[in-house]
C-alpha cells in the first residue's frame, strides 16, 4: 500500500494504517531528529511528538509533494524549534554527562587513563556537535539529511524546496565551515 492510500485511510479513521505509516517512517524521523539534537532520549521523545503532530495534521496534507517530504519538513521544523528552546539546557546536560561518566568510570583509580581518553573523546564529539549546531540552518539541514539520513541530493532538494545545485552548494559550504571550525578547535587543544 502506498503512502497516499495510507493517508487516505488514516483520514477516514483507520488507526491501523497510521500504525503502518509510523512503522515505515519511525527510524527515518528518529535519525533526522537525532541529527539535530544529538541525544537519543530527546530524539525518541521528539519522534513521538512528530507523529502526534502528523496524526493531528494529516487532514492538512494536500498531496502537492510526497508524504515523506511533508513528514521530513515537520521533523526538521520541530527539531529546530527544540534546539532554539533548549540550547542552553543542552550545553549543561552535555557537561554533566561527561562529568558523570568520568566519575562513574573513575571508581577505580587504575582507570584514570581511560577516563582521560573518554573525556577527550567526549570533548571532540561535543566540538563536532557544536560545529554542526553553529552552521546556518539551511547548511545544517542539508548536511544532516546527507550524512545522517543518507538522502540523495534530489530528495534533499525536494524536502528543502530548492534546487539540486543549491543543495550541492549547501553541503559543500557546510563541509568547509565544519572543517574550518574543527581545525581551529584541534589547533587550540594542542
Amino acid at each position: 500500500m502506498n503512502d497516499r492510500d495510507l493517508v487516505k485511510r488514516i483520514c477516514e479513521g483507520d488507526e491501523n494504517s497510521f500504525r503502518l505509516l509510523v512503522e515505515k517512517y519511525q527510524d527515518i524521523v528518529f535519525r533526522t531528529c537525532y541529527g539535530f539534537l544529538k541525544n537519543v532520549e530527546d530524539s525518541e521523545d521528539l519522534t513521538q511528538d512528530v507523529f502526534i503532530k502528523v496524526y493531528r495534521k494529516i487532514q492538512d496534507f494536500r498531496g502537492d509533494s510526497e508524504f515523506s517530504t511533508w513528514l521530513y519538513r515537520i521533523a526538521v521544523n520541530m527539531s529546530i524549534n527544540v534546539l532554539r528552546q533548549n540550547k542552553r539546557r543542552k550545553l549543561f546536560e552535555n557537561i554533566e554527562n561527561v562529568i558523570f561518566s568520568a566519575g562513574k568510570n573513575n571508581q577505580n583509580s587504575l582507570i584514570d587513563v581511560s577516563v582521560e581518553e573518554q573525556f577527550e573523546k567526549k570533548q571532540y564529539e561535543n566540538a563536532i556537535n557544536a560545529a554542526i549546531d553553529e552552521l546556518p540552518t539551511n547548511q545544517k539541514t542539508a548536511f544532516i539529511f546527507h550524512k545522517y539520513d543518507d538522502l540523495s541530493q534530489i530528495e534533499i532538494a525536494n524536502i528543502m524546496n530548492t534546487s539540486v545545485s543549491a543543495v550541492e552548494s549547501l553541503i559543500h559550504r557546510a563541509k568547509q565551515n565544519l572543517q574550518n571550525k574543527l581545525i581551529s578547535v584541534y589547533k587550540g587543544n594542542k
